[in-house]
C-alpha cells in the first residue's frame, strides 16, 4: 500500500520586529497572500492529508491555519515542538511513529530540514522537477512524495520516494 508524504514549508515570515524570538515570528504580507494561493492549490489538487504534523512555531502554525480555514474540510493537526527547525532524521523519526492506517501525512516545517529530508528520500521522479527542488526549496514550497512500497510509515527509507509534484508559491500567484 503506497503512502503520500507532503512537505509544506511555512510561508514567508516577517523580520519587522527585531525583539521577537525566531520561534515567535509571524507571516508577512507576502506570506499571508501565498497561503491563499496554497489553499487553492490544496483544493484543486485534492490535497487532504489524514494528519498534519506541524512545527509549533508561529509562522508554521499560521501557514497551516490560514490554508486550513479556506478548505471545505480541514485535516486534523498536531503541533509538535520537536519539528521546530528539526533535522531530517528527526522529521523522519516523527513520521515513522504515525499509525499505519494513515495513508497521507503532511509535515509543515522549516528549512533546511524539509529540503534535506526531500533530498534524502527522493529516488525517482521527473528529473527536471527533482532538479528544481534540489536547486531551491523556498518559503511556501510544497513537495508531494509517493512511497509505493511502504506498508507503514516506518518503511520510509532513503531513495525510496518518487517526487510526484513540486510547487512554489510564485507559480501560483494570480
Amino acid at each position: 500500500m503506497s503512502r503520500i508524504l507532503y512537505l509544506q514549508r511555512h510561508a514567508k515570515s516577517s523580520w519587522a520586529d527585531d525583539a521577537l524570538a525566531d520561534h515567535e515570528r509571524p507571516l508577512n504580507g507576502r506570506g499571508r497572500a501565498a497561503c491563499k494561493s496554497l489553499a487553492r492549490l490544496w483544493r484543486d489538487a485534492g490535497i487532504l492529508p489524514d494528519l498534519v504534523l506541524c512545527s509549533d512555531a508561529v509562522r508554521t502554525r499560521e501557514t497551516f491555519e490560514r490554508i486550513a480555514r479556506r478548505l471545505e474540510t480541514a485535516p486534523p493537526a498536531v503541533y509538535d515542538p520537536e519539528l521546530y527547525l528539526a533535522e531530517p532524521e528527526t522529521i523522519l523519526g516523527i513520521v515513522a511513529q504515525q499509525p499505519a492506517k494513515l495513508k497521507r501525512l503532511m509535515v509543515v516545517g522549516h528549512n533546511p530540514g524539509l529540503e534535506e529530508l526531500a533530498q534524502l528520500v527522493i529516488g525517482d521522479g521527473d528529473p527536471a522537477l527533482v532538479g528544481r527542488l534540489v536547486d531551491k526549496f523556498p518559503t511556501g514550497a510544497l513537495a508531494t512524495l509517493e512511497f509505493a512500497k511502504a506498508r507503514g510509515w516506518r518503511d520510509l527509507k532513503p531513495r525510496s520516494a518518487r517526487l510526484a509534484a513540486y510547487v512554489i508559491p510564485a507559480e501560483l500567484e494570480d
